[in-house]
């Protein structure tokens, strides 16, 4: 909850709760960033972080180089449990899907102190969808 409650400070001023406000009440959107509407807060970052990603991704000729309809086939053979995640995660094309998804971070953290700020956002999401995996695998 605190961490939570981290983000949401470093984030004010952001726009972070006009975003979250077009979607969610504003009252809830304060307890949100103040970490105390716990399962809303997650569920709201998790949507930002996508959405954010699918941004960055959605540039023009991003994806080119990268087998779209392999990374389908990889997605739905995880949905059925005909892979294991360990043996996607090992996958030409998904370790070069992360290093390009790394290097459009680094652009993004480059260009300007905003973009610089939203990156470190989705890394402190991330951390928060790691702890959340971690714990309900009991790793």
């Amino acid at each position: 909850m605190s961490y939570l409650g981290s983000i949401g400070h470093i984030m004010t001023g952001s726009g972070i709760a006009d975003l979250w406000e077009t979607v969610y009440a504003k009252g809830s959107v304060i307890h949100m960033l103040s970490g105390h509407a716990f399962s809303r807060a997650i569920r709201a970052h998790i949507l930002t972080l996508s959405v954010l990603i699918g941004v960055l991704l959605g540039t023009s000729g991003t994806l080119d180089g990268i087998d779209k309809d392999l990374l389908a086939n990889l997605y739905r053979a995880l949905l059925n449990h005909d892979q294991n995640v360990a043996d996607v995660a090992d996958n030409e094309c998904v370790k070069q899907l992360s290093n390009l998804i790394s290097k459009l971070f680094d652009q993004a953290a480059i260009q300007s102190r905003t973009g610089k700020l939203w990156v470190q956002y989705i890394q402190q999401v991330a951390l928060i969808q790691h702890f959340i995996r971690a714990e309900r695998t009991t790793d």
